[in-house]
């Protein structure tokens, strides 16, 4: 937003070069002022404590607009379909101006010959700035629906700070939108035939975009209650800082719940490492990530003394360790897991901590004990979406043994693998590309024979294909996010099926 509105601050203050009077310091004291107190702000907020490095990410482009934006409605319209789109990250680049102002835009056009626009003389420099900012917007992949118009491969560390490029369209929907109020505005028709066209392009745009109101009044803030508050205020007697696992991310354990966690603390100035960032720094963070794990590996709180370690159902193996060594007192709150040291001062009403011993500490079959309980079988595996965010360690550790390259599976790449007695017997993994894997009835390989027809197929969210685990023609799979197994026994039957948002965490077990 802040480059945004420097580009079309720009030419205003070129405008000021034309008025009578103003003389070279004025202008230069204009956008000196502007420039000034961008950079006062972004010292205040911290931008400059973040390395250039840490601002830069890949993507470039893959978040563009697409030249279709403007009637493209991306599932928000009640009377226009949706249209292709050349990469899914494009929605970045939504512009869709809504049925009412597309009509008012194609009367302009019928009877004005787009003579509706404003001079381009008087405004040369607000046109170039807009015309900058869309070209921005098209990165240099200029798409039209699924197809590349020309498509050539750049990035620096303007642009990659810069990744989500499609935003910058929004100032030409902009004026796009008030191109076509000013073609109202001059018809040569009575007052009141103006008013009934702007009512009626008002109304169509209502109900084309429902969706949005709909949306808006779905919207609760049941996720910054509290949780179990007067539970949470014991614990948190004598405790002066919070650690969460993991550090600066979006989702702990429920959406968005760096909100609650943040709302949690704030009355107590407790200050705690969670919140949502777009760029951090990425030193910081590892450092923090590694005292947590540290905690979690040894109990030892000397790092962080007076800390409280807040984490989730990935880490129950690590937290049951320490829970049967003595080395940790915790409690299981709203889903967390709450860490402090078995010499924390307590209130004498403090809840009472889950027991010591490992069985008391059972919060479901997770993936691993379900790959585990499974091993003797053959286990068919696919991923849809995503799968490493909140793979959990010892799944992690599971699947490596098993011989798996789940270590090399990207964020939101395709995954296969067909794992016999334990022991990989086929497996695929790609970045962006889908994967496919067919296996004939008694096709052998290695010392393991098909006891059916295998059809296996998987698509992270950057190709948008469906998960697929078929079995003698019949389909397994269920669309859900994460890793989906089948389990076969020796004769080609599937005896159970299970599909873990590991997005989520490795306790998260749709089906």
């Amino acid at each position: 937003m802040t480059l945004m509105v420097f580009v079309l601050t720009l030419p205003v203050w070129m405008a000021t070069w034309k008025e009578s009077g103003t003389t070279w310091i004025r202008r230069l004291l204009t956008i000196g002022g502007v420039l000034l107190g961008i950079f006062l702000s972004w010292a205040l907020i911290g931008y400059f404590q973040i390395s250039s490095d840490d601002a830069v990410t890949i993507g470039f482009g893959e978040f563009s607009t697409n030249l279709n934006a403007f009637f493209n409605p991306l599932g928000h319209s009640r009377f226009l379909s949706d249209l292709p789109l050349a990469h899914p990250n494009q929605y970045e680049g939504y512009a869709y101006l809504g049925v009412g102002v597309l009509v008012l835009f194609f009367q302009g056009l019928v009877f004005h010959q787009f003579r509706f626009f404003p001079r381009f003389g008087p405004f040369l420099w607000m046109w170039v700035a807009v015309g900058f900012l869309t070209l921005f917007a098209l990165t240099f992949q200029w798409t039209f629906g699924s197809d590349y118009l020309f498509k050539v491969e750049y990035t620096d560390h303007f642009t990659g700070i810069f990744r989500s490029s499609g935003r910058f369209v929004w100032p030409a929907g902009y004026a796009l939108i008030l191109a076509c109020v000013i073609a109202i505005h001059k018809m040569a028709v009575a007052h009141r035939i103006k008013y009934i066209l702007l009512l009626l392009a008002l109304t169509l745009q209502v109900i084309d975009l429902q969706s949005f109101w709909e949306r808006d009044s779905r919207v609760t803030n049941s996720f910054l209650v509290w949780p179990d508050a007067p539970q949470w205020d014991s614990l948190l007697v004598n405790v002066d800082k919070v650690l969460v696992q993991p550090p600066y991310e979006l989702t702990m354990v429920h959406p968005y719940d760096f909100a609650t966690l943040g709302l949690l603390f704030a009355p107590y100035n407790i200050p705690v490492s969670v919140g949502y960032l777009s760029r951090y720094d990425d030193q910081l963070r590892q450092a923090i990530h590694a005292d947590i794990i540290h905690i979690l590996e040894t109990g030892d709180f000397s790092r962080h003394p007076g800390a409280m370690l807040i984490t989730g159902k990935n880490s129950t193996h690590a937290v049951a360790e320490l829970l049967r060594q003595g080395k940790a007192k915790v409690w299981y709150l709203n889903d967390y897991l709450l860490v402090l040291p078995p010499d924390h001062p307590f209130q004498p009403d403090h809840p009472e901590p889950v027991g010591g011993r490992q069985q008391q500490l059972d919060l479901g079959e997770g993936i691993h004990d379900f790959l585990e309980r499974n091993k003797p079988h053959t286990l068919l595996l696919t991923v849809s979406d995503e799968a490493r965010y909140k793979l959990c360690p010892e799944a992690m550790d599971w699947l490596v043994k098993a011989k798996c390259h789940i270590e090399l599976l990207q964020f939101r790449g395709s995954w296969l693998a067909v794992i016999d007695n334990g022991i990989i017997v086929q497996e695929l993994y790609a970045q962006e590309e889908p994967l496919t894997m067919e296996i004939a009835l008694q096709a052998r390989i290695g010392t393991w024979t098909s006891p059916a027809s295998l059809r296996l197929a998987s698509g992270g969210a950057l190709n948008q294909v469906k998960a697929m685990l078929e079995v003698d023609g019949e389909e397994y799979a269920d669309g859900g996010r994460g890793i989906q197994v089948a389990v076969m026994d020796s004769t080609g039957n599937v005896i159970e099926t299970a599909c873990f948002d590991t997005y989520m965490d490795c306790y998260t077990r749709l089906r």
